[in-house]
């Protein structure tokens, strides 16, 4: 009895951020950029990377502010969670992933608006301690002589696959395997590092920049450690908002909305055609 329990158990937390999902956005309840409207015929329901957070929260507000009557509703969380909520139904308009990776798990299954897919920003990723921290850490090379290191779950999270790339680059993943905390996006590592509960981090460049009165940069990782990192952004095949959520995706590409990226420290995406 008590194994069909845990069994149950397990299963149940694993379906729960999809059945979440779509019981926050059934309801409304999803994190908006604006005021609740009595309707959802001017929503449009956005999965987003979690590190895409405070950006996309200011272009929602403008786009609400230049767009009366409507309302960007958000889902933040990893990339990987966003993919598997889409795969298995989760009402949403636009999904905008950290990786090239979780989006084509959505493209495959023939849920991703090909002809409306494209290249929104691009990030770094860098190596934070905590401010103060006594660790004599000062290059990548140093992590060997760290304790407990954070980085992401590369399972579901981009910045974990990006940090595992990187790490085997260096020869410090089978080393430090044994040392490595995961976290189940990336805002949860930066927590771990301000909170000193570790080491060292592996996070995003615009992470640290959130955080940076709590944090000392280490390093940021050479290009050619790992995989490009951008973040695709595309209209789902499914939505029933295609004309206002195309506009709200040309909006983000648009000067006004790569400047608010920008000004969060990402790269410039892909020229609007």
């Amino acid at each position: 009895m008590s194994t069909n329990r845990t069994g149950m158990a397990v299963e149940i937390r694993r379906l729960l951020p999809t059945i979440l999902v779509s019981l926050l956005i059934g309801s409304g309840g999803a994190v908006g950029a604006g005021c609740k409207s009595k309707s959802d015929k001017g929503v449009v329901l956005v999965s987003a990377a979690i590190s895409l957070r405070d950006a996309f929260g200011e272009a929602g507000r403008r786009f609400e502010q230049q767009n009366p009557g409507t309302r960007i509703q958000f889902n933040f969380a990893s990339s990987g969670t966003l993919a598997t909520q889409i795969i298995r139904g989760a009402p949403v308009d636009i999904f905008a992933s950290a990786s090239t990776h979780h989006m084509d798990r959505v493209a495959k299954k023939g849920l991703v608006q090909s002809a409306h897919r494209t290249i929104l920003a691009r990030n770094t990723l860098v190596v934070v301690v905590p401010r103060g921290h006594r660790k004599p850490i000062r290059s990548v090379a140093d992590l060997r002589g760290a304790a407990k290191i954070a980085i992401g779950n590369p399972k579901t999270v981009p910045a974990g696959r990006y940090a595992r790339a990187m790490l085997r680059h260096h020869k410090l993943w089978s080393p430090l395997r044994q040392r490595l905390i995961f976290g189940e996006h990336v805002r949860q590592v930066l927590d771990y590092v301000v909170r000193n509960e570790v080491d060292a981090g592996l996070v995003y460049g615009t992470d640290y920049r959130q955080r940076r009165a709590k944090l000392t940069l280490v390093a940021t990782a050479s290009p050619g450690s790992h995989p490009p990192i951008v973040y695709p952004v595309a209209l789902l095949a499914p939505s029933r908002k295609r004309k206002l959520a195309l506009r709200f995706i040309r909006f983000l590409r648009s000067p006004q909305g790569q400047k608010i990226l920008i000004q969060r420290g990402f790269g410039p995406g892909s020229a609007p055609r």
